[in-house]
């Protein structure tokens, strides 16, 4: 088969639309056309019979008269849902490029392929993906393909919280907070090209019907099936009701179906009438007003489960005598839906009731991106299927994210992939709140849905390769794609360890692991590769879309981690009244004026195009919202004027001044085999520069100056306004077997105080106490790791074996988490009662004495599949049997209400603990899988004479011993 030329010397193929009599297909062919447009600058005509070019498109149904005079093989697409097929044949001559679909959706998303082929992203509107313009556009027979049938029925998004972003945007773009159908065609559009179905509008300030009927016909025609969401049934919006009552209480006034159910069964009678010739996944249900309670909060399980009846009753009495549909109905199983869906010992719930059994029970995560009980095998054979109502974005307790994208995509895969393996195929859809700032997960969730085998279960550790083709597709090629890409998964990283409503100045910790520091400087590297690329793309088409998809958010979320982290060392300084404190008040100011300045950027770049989109306030959250949220506070030392010598041993909270009375000993615990690296800081309390020398005892320690990278010699001079930061090292083959040695740092020219004017003898100095040990290996005869400092510290993925069962295996879904990866056991499905069933991680660690360690298992931050069930997994040391460890609490953790259910997803992180006996030298830690959904990030133990030290992200990973 001969090439098809689609365009070529400013000429573009026409399309020949054999639409078959479905609605719609035409508008959709204009928007095909206008994708060549924008790739040649050459806009093809449409017509209604065969033209005589030499090159034709054709876009058609599988059952229109052409396809069959064509001989074009439908056979693979006939009776599919939403499948298209691309073909090249001929007739009389002619070379025809044929679009031919299943459906409406399918020739749809067909013509869409062939826009994306020819360089139209997705995102050319929403994210500025400038079009290449091209002088040809040629096809070979690689174009052909039949496409899959979608592995989720309906997929989709929900425009939700968008005020005050989206909301003054389109008042300022389309004349109104209450987007009209010129905007909704934008936004039905992307879904269609991400190859979506299904939408929940916009419902805040907004009523997608009541406001322009057209936006529901617009739907209509372009084939986007409309619903509504959790708290919106029969097709009316949550704020009509309020809208209406009180402009014409023609309803009543009570939201209520005890009270008013004559008025609200009137109210969704017209709301379905209105919208009945529509394509509609009708929402059933009720719930409260506001996203509210149904009933008052002294009701009883059992009331409000009858009065939900009741009312999906008289809702599928209405549905079925006034808008019948091809689609099921919905019920979003939202907060605490869940407790009337599943009852308890004495009442049944909603599961038991069989009149729901063929509609889709909408599941729904606990609003920060994790699932809640997900369907047994039993509820699985219903014939409804279930759905899933996942977050991006949340406007609610226990602290709101509006803002940026906060959601790894290994974190989607997981919690997404766990769903769909439970059986959760029927219905995807994701809050996206403003649309802006989600523009990868969106894409990743919408591909995911469509094509399950492509980037599901079986695509471990494709998300990466992901994010590399979402970046290409947007036109960022070669090294300029990869490094893209690579700045958007480390800036969502450092959102998916906190997001940046939640964080705080305390924490990342100043001191313990050094953390603060290692945050600090993995956000310098990320900012200067940002800064280094965004001059490579500067003046191209690549700038406006790369400052909106890197270099805004890598930028801003990472002054936010700056002030909040120069606020926790700033705190810290000034307590030890470091002259160093005020470099880091200023800092923070800087940080807030840079974050400033990238928001007022954002919303003056390209003529203005996407100003509001970042004004929601989203640092320092002291509530649950916005209200009263604060910027970190500065602290400020007011220094004496004489030099002041403040020593402090990095890793630390621990100080002292250099006077006799006040002044203590500082200790600095190293080991030869696992830590023989230290550090302390000389700071300076005082105006004038301080000058000091150091000395110590014994021959092998040695020092180096950090600023200089010289190692010093004893009683060496040396000077500071502010600081300075020496390393410490311990040589054993240089060791007087002496258990510790002291460093002594004399000051040269500092402040006298009293004691020392008079008593000429009493000089001023600190000493550290370097208490050495080291640990006999001798006997060792495997990789294992070494405990250090008081603890031995392991990344899941770092085990010395990892045994499968029979029944399943652990495998690392790698860059998942707060570290490094995660651990989890596949297929993730199952629950392994008996050891023998389970597959093991095993881990071999040198314990520096005997004695019941503190082991605590980090894992991610999800949920219990099922209803009020645990999150178990089996630890056991040297042998012994498991001891069953639950991640979460036994008792009282209730997702989306608990205390301990809202510290682990503000932590992103629950963390289980038990007690091991572990021997002095070599032993091995085993954990076994127990319940599903757990996945293990990091394994510490804690050496019982050590108090356990506060950090965010817990111990750096331990020296592994290598042979």
């Amino acid at each position: 088969m001969a090439d098809f030329v689609l365009l070529k010397e400013k000429k573009a193929a026409p399309i020949f639309l054999e639409d078959n009599g479905i609605f719609g297909l035409e508008k959709m062919t204009g928007i095909f056309a206008k994708d060549i447009n924008r790739v040649s600058g050459v806009t093809p005509e449409i017509v209604k019979e065969l033209p005589g070019d030499e090159y034709v498109i054709y876009v058609g149904h599988c059952e229109s008269p052409y396809v069959g005079k064509l001989g074009i093989d439908v056979s693979e697409i006939k009776g599919k849902r939403e499948v298209y097929g691309i073909f090249l044949c001929e007739n009389a001559g002619q070379k025809i490029l044929a679009i031919v679909g299943s459906d409406k959706r399918g020739t749809i998303y067909g013509m869409f392929s062939i826009s994306e082929k020819m360089g139209v992203s997705p995102w050319y509107y929403w994210a500025d993906a400038k079009v290449k313009r091209l002088s040809q556009v040629v096809f070979d027979e690689s174009i052909c393909r039949v496409s899959k049938e979608p592995s989720v029925k309906y997929r989709g998004f929900f425009i939700n919280d968008e005020q005050p972003c989206f909301g003054n945007w389109a008042r300022e773009k389309f004349g109104s907070i209450r987007p009209c159908p010129e905007l909704y065609e934008k936004i039905f559009e992307l879904l269609l090209r991400l190859k979506g179905n299904y939408l929940w509008p916009a419902m805040w300030r907004s009523d997608f019907t009541l406001d322009h009927i057209e936006n529901a016909q617009l739907a209509n025609e372009m084939g986007v099936i409309m619903g509504a969401s959790h708290h919106e049934p029969c097709c009316r919006s949550g704020q009509e009701f309020q809208t209406l009552r009180r402009d014409n209480p023609q309803y009543g006034t009570d939201w209520s179906f005890l009270s008013n159910a004559e008025g609200i069964t009137e109210f969704w009678k017209d709301g379905l009438i209105r919208n009945k010739d529509f394509e509609n996944l009708i929402t059933i249900g009720m719930r409260g007003e506001n996203d509210s309670y149904l009933m008052p909060e002294d009701a009883t399980l059992e009331d409000n489960i009858n009065v939900l009846k009741k009312a999906i009753t008289k809702q599928k009495e209405l549905i079925a005598k006034y808008a019948p549909s091809e689609h099921p109905q919905l019920l979003a199983i939202y907060k605490e839906v869940e407790d009337y869906y599943f009852g308890d010992e004495n009442t049944k719930g909603l599961k038991d009731w069989d009149v729901l059994d063929n509609d889709i029970m909408m599941l729904c995560d606990d609003n920060f991106a994790n699932v809640r009980t997900l369907p047994d095998e039993e509820l699985r054979k219903k014939p409804g299927g279930f759905g899933m109502y996942y977050h991006f974005d949340y406007f609610g307790e226990p602290v709101s994210y509006l803002w940026i994208n906060s959601s790894p995509l290994t974190k989607v895969w997981e919690q997404m992939t766990m769903a769909y393996d439970y059986g959760i195929r029927s219905a995807w859809i994701v809050n996206v709140g403003d649309i802006k700032n989600q523009e990868l997960p969106l894409s990743y969730f919408i591909d995911l849905a469509y094509d399950f085998d492509k980037w599901g279960t079986k695509a471990i550790n494709k998300t990466e390769e992901y994010t590399l083709q979402f970046f290409n597709k947007l036109g960022f090629k070669d090294d300029v794609g990869v490094q893209a890409a690579e700045l958007a998964t480390e800036y969502t990283k450092w959102n998916g360890r906190r997001r940046p409503e939640a964080l705080h100045h305390d924490h990342y910790h100043p001191c313990h692991e050094n953390e603060a520091r290692h945050i600090l400087n993995r956000i310098y590297e990320a900012t200067e590769k940002s800064e280094d690329l965004y001059q490579k793309v500067k003046g191209t088409d690549l700038e406006e879309c790369f400052f909106q998809e890197v270099y805004y958010p890598v930028n801003a979320v990472a002054e936010i981690n700056k002030m909040q982290i120069y606020s926790g060392l700033n705190e810290l300084y000034a307590k030890q009244h470091k002259t160093k404190a005020n470099e880091y008040a200023k800092l923070i100011t800087e940080c807030i004026e840079r974050e400033r300045g990238l928001t007022d950027e954002f919303h003056t770049r390209n003529n203005g195009k996407w100003n509001h989109m970042q004004s929601v306030y989203h640092i320092g959250f002291i509530h649950w919202n916005d209200e009263q949220c604060q910027l970190p506070i500065s602290h400020y030392v007011n220094p004496v004027r004489d030099p002041r010598l403040i020593v402090s041993v990095v890793n630390q909270t621990d100080y002292t001044c250099a006077h006799r009375w006040t002044r203590h000993v500082l200790k600095m615990p190293l080991c030869f085999e696992s830590n023989k690296l230290g550090e302390f800081e000389v700071a300076n309390g005082g105006l004038r520069a301080l000058e000091y020398h150091i000395d110590w005892e014994g021959d092998w320690i040695e020092i180096t100056d950090l600023s200089t990278g010289e190692t010093l010699s004893k009683n060496e001079a040396g000077r500071t306004d502010v600081s300075n930061n020496y390393k410490v090292k311990i040589l054993k083959d240089k060791w007087d077997h002496k258990p510790n040695a002291m460093i002594r740092i004399y000051v040269d020219n500092g402040e006298v105080v009293a004691d020392e004017s008079e008593n000429c003898t009493s000089v001023p100095v600190v000493e550290i106490q370097v208490e050495v040990s080291t640990l006999d290996l001798s006997e060792v005869k495997e990789n294992c790791f070494l405990e250090g400092n008081g603890v031995i510290s392991i990344e899941a993925a770092h085990c010395a074996s990892n045994k499968s069962s029979k029944l399943a295996e652990y495998k690392e879904i790698k860059g998942f988490g707060r570290t490094l990866s995660g651990m989890k056991a596949y297929p993730q499905n199952i629950r392994f009662d008996n050891t023998e069933d389970a597959p093991v991680l095993s881990y071999k660690v040198f314990a520096a004495e005997d004695g019941e360690y503190t082991c605590q298992i980090y894992a991610a931050a999800s949920n219990p599949v099922v209803y009020h069930g645990k999150l178990s997994i089996g630890v056991a040391a040297n042998g012994a049997d498991r001891i069953a460890v639950n991640t979460i609490p036994d008792k009282g953790f209730d997702p989306w209400k608990s205390a301990s259910w809202r510290v682990g997803v503000l932590d992103n992180i629950h963390v289980g603990e038990c007690k091991l006996a572990l021997k002095k030298g070599l032993n091995e830690i085993s954990l076994s899988a127990i319940d599903p959904a757990v996945v293990i990030e990091k394994i510490v133990l804690w050496n019982p004479n050590t108090e356990i030290r506060k950090s965010y992200l817990g111990p750096k990973e331990s020296k592994n011993y290598i042979l």
